[in-house]
């Protein structure tokens, strides 16, 4: 009889608990907020309007060349408002300090989740494993209609949020990332943002907070491994 209630107020207060430490490392992270000239906003408005066009799901398209400020400006108005998550990939090339988009998979989610799919990931490494100057950015939402989310913006505050589960993705793509290298592969590079409550925030990079992100995950695991052990 109380069992659902139980489960449901477990469940709250894991996801309060990973809320709390995503946002120490975004603190730790301190990725500047992206800034969009005229030029980027009119750009991106146009690629906004192009990814509401783009069919079907799951492939990879040809788009209109954007720089990654025009790029993210797009998306970030493209994912806004949406009722379900999704996942906008987008391949481009770096040139100097500049990163030009040429292509884009958009991945179609749930209420409060997105996956990448296997077909998706393929994609993600071959690109990257060619040339160092390959980029990859990955962009999802976060529903403004989650009431998790709304929680979470009442404890912790309203600037975005990676969730634990967005962080543990990251990690495992760098992971098969620095194996493709040591195999003789390009490393390339991966860029993850998050889009809520009408903002955008990064949680890449070789940060500081990759390291503690890295630990969390090894404890997380041989704590998994105890638990086995010991059931």
């Amino acid at each position: 009889m109380y069992q659902e209630p139980q489960q449901a107020l477990q469940q709250l207060l894991t996801a309060v608990t990973k809320g709390v430490v995503s946002r120490a490392l975004s603190a730790v992270e301190s990725h500047p907020v992206p800034l969009h000239s005229a030029k980027d906003r009119r750009k991106g408005g146009q690629f906004g309007v192009l990814l509401k066009r783009m069919q079907p799901y799951g492939h990879r398209l040809a788009c209109n060349r954007a720089n990654r400020g025009a790029f993210l400006w797009g998306v970030a108005n493209y994912l806004k408002g949406l009722p379900h998550e999704e996942l906008v990939i987008g391949f481009g090339i770096a040139q100097g300090t500049r990163t030009f988009i040429e292509s884009v998979i958009k991945i179609r989610g749930e209420a409060d989740s997105v996956l990448l799919p296997p077909d998706a990931s393929a994609n993600i490494h071959s690109f990257l494993g060619k040339n160092e100057k390959h980029t990859v950015l990955l962009v999802h939402n976060h529903p403004e209609s989650s009431p998790v989310l709304w929680l979470m913006r009442l404890l912790l505050g309203d600037d975005p949020l990676p969730s634990i589960t967005d962080r543990d993705v990251g990690l495992a793509i760098l992971g098969r990332r620095l194996q493709s290298k040591m195999s003789g592969f390009a490393l390339g590079k991966v860029r993850l943002y998050v889009v809520q409550n009408d903002g955008i925030l990064e949680f890449s990079g070789f940060t500081p907070a990759l390291l503690l992100d890295a630990f969390r995950k090894c404890l997380s695991n041989a704590l998994q491994k105890i638990e086995t052990a010991t059931i």
